[in-house]
């Protein structure tokens, strides 16, 4: 492997190839590309960790798989339903009024731009995004405190803002999806806020923090 700037630019290839391998987390939701899934996927995982989600995820679809279903449900239904993963009265109150919002603006269906995703209640800049970019195929990076953190750690960015703007610059076109997938999985698994796996990472040889984990435990 070569070191030095070269090697930050291919770090997402590299990041995808350890995904492809060894990274994937075997979760309900993962392969989902139904629009109203996603976006109530989206919503679920707001400040809250994927184990928990995948314990009600596929219930919650099967139960309320359209906007209709879930405008019809009660919010005791939902909250049922919900109620593990915490949040639930103001989650489900959430839900139906996105519910609601789809059928009467949007004819029921998830709409595709920004701009509307973000007029829909509960709905932030990250949400809309993952939902563009996994329900829709939109080629967007996405950007959250974990991938901020990994951004910090190799030396590209020190802020969201320039996380954005250095994917943006780094990622090639058409790999996104994946490299947005394997951020997050890499983030839970190896690069994490407290005690990360540098021992294993297979992004060690170009990373600003390497040894700060192993300095640590001397």
């Amino acid at each position: 492997m070569r070191s030095g700037a070269s090697s930050v630019q291919e770090f997402p290839a590299m990041l995808v190839e350890w995904f492809r391998k060894e990274g994937k987390r075997a979760f309900s939701f993962r392969g989902e590309s139904d629009p109203f899934k996603v976006l109530c996927l989206a919503l679920m995982l707001q400040k809250t960790k994927a184990e928990l989600v995948d314990r009600v995820y596929r219930s919650f679809v099967e139960r309320f798989p359209s906007p209709e279903a879930l405008a019809k449900a009660s919010l005791e239904e939902i909250k049922e339903v919900i109620k593990p993963i915490g949040m639930y009265n103001r989650r489900a109150k959430r839900f139906k009024e996105i519910a609601a919002v789809l059928l009467e603006k949007h004819g029921g269906k998830v709409p595709r731009s920004e701009e509307e995703l973000l007029s829909l209640p509960g709905v932030g800049k990250y949400s809309a995004s993952v939902v563009r970019c996994v329900a829709f195929g939109a080629d967007n990076v996405l950007v959250d405190t974990n991938v901020v953190r990994i951004a910090k750690r190799l030396g590209i960015a020190n802020s969201a803002e320039q996380a954005y703007a250095a994917l943006e610059r780094i990622v090639p076109k058409g790999m996104r999806k994946e490299f947005n997938l394997a951020m997050i999985d890499f983030g839970a698994k190896v690069c994490k806020a407290k005690n990360p796996s540098c021992d294993t990472c297979c992004l060690l040889q170009i990373c600003k923090h390497k040894g700060a984990n192993r300095s640590k435990r001397r």
